[in-house]
């Protein structure tokens, strides 16, 4: 584990927001974060008080169906 900042994507908000360089602690094998509990009481209050965000940005949308291999391409393999 090794401390980073990190973007968190808070998608079923309406709009998406992102907040930016919010502390964890990252998996340098999986990428799995950890947030302290500081932090995740911090993250819990933005989220219910959100007010004018710093700025805007873009977001891409892409469509899995257009932009994913056809099956034919790559296999598709589950685990036993």
């Amino acid at each position: 584990m090794e401390e980073r900042l990190v973007s968190i994507c808070l998608c079923d908000m309406n709009p998406p927001a992102k907040i930016k360089d919010v502390p964890a602690r990252v998996c340098t094998r999986c990428g799995e974060r950890l947030y302290s509990a500081d932090v995740a009481e911090q993250l819990d209050d933005i989220r219910d008080s959100f007010g004018t965000p710093d700025h805007i940005e873009e977001m891409h949308v892409y469509d899995f169906k257009r932009v994913r291999p056809s099956d034919d391409e790559v296999p598709i393999t589950t685990a036993n």
